[in-house]
């Protein structure tokens, strides 16, 4: 489903993508969400005591030297990770946006890699991963024009849609039931990919658990997950949960015992 550009990868040679695609009922948070999403910032309130320690995340850490490697300066264009968690440090909050996206947003604060929200209806064609060049911009959520030179970014046939630090308008989750949605995550640390075997595996599946968690009921049906570099990686076999991964993004509740799908695209 996307390529990383050449180019971009001898910039960055450990830059992962986590893709996952999705049917999911796009609605408001339920109460429950809600309560859980406050519960993760007051936890991570402790575990960030200042403005420094944000930075020392080893997952936003990668990030920002990803940015200097392709030309931008990190501390004047924050990736999403890092300007959320700054939020909870200066404990301005988190904005709600709905099920679909707070469910990124809260594996966002929590894993430390920047995550995108995509509706795959307003995507078309090829997705490449490539940096942008001099003068690229878009009209970002909430925002107007956004300067987006000298980022790596999400391009498809009508023109570049997202990136680690704030994603386009063009391809922003609305409310409606039935929605197809691509979600990614920008991992410039190898992400799970780095991991061998069963630990890759388990934290993927832990992962998928946080999408689907929501209020009891799933959030979304999964189609496929996988992590990938220059290709698309779907495992061959169903999985299973392993006892213990010190590496996974996720806490162990959010284990899942459900099946996906696999192969090589």
């Amino acid at each position: 489903m996307i390529v990383i550009d050449g180019a971009l990868r001898d910039l960055i040679p450990s830059a992962a993508l986590g893709v996952l695609t999705c049917t999911a009922d796009v609605a408001a948070d339920s109460p429950e969400q809600l309560a859980e999403f406050d519960d993760l910032i007051r936890r991570l309130e402790t575990v960030y005591p200042d403005l420094p320690s944000v930075a020392q995340n080893p997952r936003v850490a990668a990030t920002r030297a990803a940015y200097k490697a392709v030309g931008k300066d990190p501390s004047k264009y924050r990736n999403s990770a890092e300007a959320m968690l700054r939020r909870v440090v200066k404990k301005n909050g988190l904005y709600r946006v709905n099920n679909a996206v707070d469910a990124n947003n809260m594996i966002s604060i929590e894993s430390g890699y920047s995550l995108g929200s995509y509706d795959l209806a307003a995507v078309s064609g090829q997705i490449v991963f490539k940096a942008t060049p001099d003068g690229e911009q878009y009209r970002g959520i909430g925002k107007d024009v956004l300067n987006i030179e000298h980022l790596p970014a999400l391009y498809d046939d009508a023109g570049v849609f997202g990136n680690p630090t704030s994603d386009s308008r063009r391809t922003m989750i609305g409310a409606g039931a039935g929605r197809r949605l691509l979600y990614v995550i920008y991992a410039f640390d190898g992400g799970f990919a780095a991991l061998a075997g069963k630990d890759g595996r388990t934290a993927e599946k832990a992962l998928l658990r946080r999408y689907r968690r929501n209020a009891g009921r799933p959030l979304i049906r999964p189609q496929s997950i996988g992590m990938m570099r220059s290709y698309v990686l779907w495992w061959s076999s169903p999985c299973k949960t392993t006892p213990s991964n010190p590496s996974s993004i996720m806490p162990r509740k959010y284990m899942p015992t459900m099946r996906f799908q696999s192969g090589f695209q």
